[in-house]
C-alpha cells in the first residue's frame, strides 16, 4: 500500500519492494515473498501463511493478520495491520 501514490504525495518517495521475485519453478519454503518483506516473521520462512478473509470481496495471505502477530504501522499510518 505504501507504493501507491496519493494526491498528497507529489514529491514524496514511493516505497518499492527490494530484491527479485521468487522462482516460481522452485519456490522457497514458507512465504515466497518473506525474503523481500521487511515485516516478515520467523514463521514466514518455514510455513506458508493462511488466507484471512478481510471482507466479502478481499482476502490476504499473511501471518501478520494472525491474532498473535505484532502490530505493524506503515509510513503515514495509511495501513494498520492488527489494529
Amino acid at each position: 500500500m505504501s507504493s501507491l501514490p496519493t494526491l498528497e504525495s507529489k514529491n514524496e518517495f514511493l516505497y518499492n519492494i527490494p530484491g527479485e521475485p521468487p522462482n516460481l519453478i522452485n519456490p522457497p519454503k514458507g512465504d515466497a515473498f518473506a525474503i523481500r518483506n521487511k515485516n516478515a516473521l520467523k514463521i514466514d520462512y518455514f510455513e506458508e501463511p493462511p488466507v484471512f478473509k478481510i471482507s466479502d470481496t478481499h482476502s490476504a495471505s499473511t501471518w501478520l493478520l494472525h491474532k498473535y502477530a505484532p502490530k505493524i504501522k506503515t509510513k503515514g499510518e495509511r495501513v494498520l495491520i492488527n489494529e
